[in-house]
């Protein structure tokens, strides 16, 4: 009976997980590639008049986190999302997280549509949030963290902070409260131009 009892209490929720690793078998799939150029069909809709053909069918994502980072010459130019979305549709949120990365970023001033062929860009799934016990025991490969104040909330995907000293600055100069990681499932489109 005890073991059962670890068991149940030493993973996460499986379908969190499950979710998570559709989203990974498509990464690593041809189906992936075409996943990346259909998004990225919907994100130049923000930038120039496109039509986007067809459709692709989108992995589950309502109980994970979406993010879009712009990235210019690979240092981040705006990021935005959440992990509650206001939209039962993949493609409207992601409309409105990329608008919000363009923005609503208050790190960088607002990406100009001059930009565009400039920037690649990132979208992050992201997992369930695990709280951090132990800043000196936590990986950064590969996880992504969100940052809880008082008063607002910071999310930095996976690559975004490199070093556990950098994350540990952001902690003091903001005065974090809580910490939390997550793992990712990252789909990239590397600049056009």
């Amino acid at each position: 009976m005890r073991w059962i009892f670890f068991l149940l209490f030493s993973f996460p929720i499986w379908g969190v997980d499950d979710v998570l690793f559709d989203w990974k078998k498509i990464s690593n799939s041809p189906e992936g590639k075409k996943l990346i150029t259909y998004l990225d069909c919907e994100i130049q809709k923000n930038f120039q008049d496109s039509q986007c053909e067809g459709s692709l069918e989108i992995p589950a994502f309502q109980k994970l986190g979406i993010f879009i980072t712009f990235l210019s010459k690979n240092t981040v130019r705006g990021c935005y999302g959440a992990y509650e979305h206001r939209s039962d549709s993949f493609i409207e949120n992601l409309q409105i997280y990329v608008k919000g990365a363009m923005n609503e970023d208050p790190r960088y001033p607002a990406i100009q549509k001059s930009e565009w062929k400039e920037l690649g860009w990132k979208l992050t799934i992201a997992g369930e949030l695990i709280r951090v016990q132990n800043l000196d025991r936590i990986s950064m490969y590969r996880r992504g963290f969100y940052l809880v104040t008082g008063m607002q909330n910071f999310v930095y995907v996976p690559g975004e902070l490199k070093t556990i000293d950098e994350l540990k600055k952001i902690v003091k100069d903001k005065k974090i409260q809580e910490i939390y990681y997550f793992q990712a499932v990252v789909l990239q489109k590397k600049k056009s131009g």
